[in-house]
């Protein structure tokens, strides 16, 4: 419900991303002009017919916005999304949740949700280096 609020941005660093209604919010957010960025694991988003980016077509306007991690040793296993970290209410959802079909139906997962700038500021400038490191697929 909050991600539907997004006034600024929405900032993704995901292990495992196959939900399809989360996808589709963040395309309407994008029409919106809100700015997005997704930052996925390499290794498991590209090899997992699964997930959104094994699937996504260049035409799709979320192509764009997608990096796959620069981690050449392990795994990109966050599970974080930023939404607003510069508006007056940031909030930060973190926790052991994937964005996947199994963490809504069958795993115990949690979330958690922080309303703090100063927490959004701090995951905000991890993303961005993040996200520098990051590449274009495909």
């Amino acid at each position: 419900k909050r991600l539907c609020k997004a006034r600024q941005g929405v900032y993704v660093a995901m292990y495992s991303f196959t939900d399809y209604r989360i996808a589709n919010i963040l395309r309407i957010l994008l029409s919106r002009g809100i700015d997005v960025k997704i930052l996925l694991d390499e290794d498991w988003n590209t090899q997992n017919e699964y997930s959104i980016y094994y699937r996504l077509d260049k035409g799709d306007p979320l192509f764009k916005h997608i990096r796959l991690d620069g981690n050449r040793i392990g795994l990109l296993h966050d599970k974080v999304m930023i939404i607003d970290p510069k508006g007056s209410k940031p909030i930060v959802i973190t926790g052991s949740y994937n964005y996947t079909k199994s963490a809504n139906y069958r795993n115990d997962e949690n979330a958690v949700f922080i309303y703090s700038k100063a927490v959004a500021n701090v995951y905000y400038r991890e993303f961005l280096e993040l996200w520098k490191k990051g590449k274009s697929g495909k």
